[in-house]
């Protein structure tokens, strides 16, 4: 496994590149940030990759999954840029069938799994629901989601049957929708560490809903 400056050192054009793409944008953060979380799921990829050439494809895939929230919208925009930062590799670093592996790693990184994936795009999809389900994955979601009420004391211990995916009716909902990547994980060790998140991410959910029982407000209408 290598190390974070190893993997900085190794690509040292494209870590510059999709830093700086980050840090010009203008376009609003929504809690995808280079340091929240595009360089958390690169370095989680090379985590559970289950040997180092994956580990390699798929770190570089992570470092570029989320450029479509930063430049232009438009697909064809987002494969553009992702193009130029491929560009930016080590030249005969990897292969021509490596490289469109990685591509096609990027631009289905979040869609349903799927049986002919490759092992890179498994690895990447676990990596990234596996830091979208870290703690600090709750402070996302709140600047994610900041228009809609953190919790909502109608509803403790359950689902608002309003909230569907991608529309949550509260923050809390938001994070019981995401518990269920814990199912769609594939890699072995990302499997072992979804388990450890589940119980960390369930305490959370009720230890926000305490309060609120403590205070005589459960399934209370104001």
């Amino acid at each position: 496994m290598r190390t974070f400056e190893e993997y900085r050192n190794l690509f040292p054009d494209l870590y510059n590149e999709v830093k700086r793409i980050h840090g010009e944008s203008a376009r609003p953060h929504r809690g995808h940030g280079f340091a929240d979380h595009n360089l958390p799921v690169a370095l989680m990829a090379t985590r559970i990759a289950p040997d180092l050439r994956t580990a390699d494809k798929a770190y570089v895939a992570g470092m570029l999954h989320s450029l479509d929230r930063w430049v232009e919208k438009g697909q064809m925009g987002f494969v553009t840029s992702i193009y130029r930062c491929l560009e930016l590799l080590p030249t005969g670093y990897f292969t021509s069938q490596e490289t469109e592996e990685i591509l096609d790693a990027i631009v289905k990184h979040d869609r349903k799994n799927e049986d002919d994936d490759s092992l890179t795009l498994q690895v990447l999809k676990d990596a990234d629901r596996l830091i979208n389900l870290e703690p600090v994955h709750i402070i996302r979601a709140a600047q994610w989601y900041h228009e809609i009420p953190a919790i909502e004391i109608e509803h403790l211990g359950e689902l608002n049957p309003a909230s569907v995916w991608g529309k949550a009716c509260n923050v809390i909902d938001n994070l019981r929708f995401t518990l269920e990547w814990i199912s769609w994980l594939r890699i072995p060790k990302a499997k072992e560490r979804g388990e450890e998140l589940r119980t960390e991410l369930e305490a959370f959910i009720v230890s926000c809903e305490r309060i609120y029982h403590e205070l005589g407000l459960a399934g209370k209408t104001l």
